[in-house]
């Protein structure tokens, strides 16, 4: 058996678990992909992770339950660093001031290289 490739991202983190970021998480679970969901709001983080937040689609609600249950889709309000690659999704539509350019806040475990590249493919042309 050979080994993974270690370019390979097999996990996400999605920052922002609102209208646009939850669904994204649910999308990328339900996909095999390990998803780390973080929000600072400390409510919505339980709901999420407790399958009782009040989802419009009902097949959204269901792939959230079974995404948690699997263990590919977990809620938390910060970011740890960790020792295989990931990919970030900044999903927040307060992050973008004035500037059109996401807060460094948002991504602070980033190292700068890698916080500059996320923050270049958020922005919307």
């Amino acid at each position: 058996m050979s080994s993974p490739d270690p370019r390979h991202i097999n996990s996400v983190v999605v920052i922002g678990c609102g209208a646009v970021g939850l669904p994204l998480c649910v999308a990328f679970a339900t996909r095999d992909l390990n998803v780390l969901g973080v929000d600072i709001d400390a409510e919505r983080i339980w709901l999420c992770q407790s399958g009782r937040l009040e989802v419009a689609e009902a097949s959204l609600a269901e792939a959230l339950d079974q995404s948690i249950e699997q263990g590919r889709l977990k809620f938390t309000p910060f970011c740890a660093r960790a020792s295989h690659r990931r990919a970030f999704i900044l999903a927040r539509s307060d992050a973008c001031g004035r500037s059109r350019r996401p807060g460094v806040d948002e991504l602070g475990e980033l190292p700068p290289r890698l916080r500059w590249s996320a923050l270049k493919t958020t922005i919307s042309s």
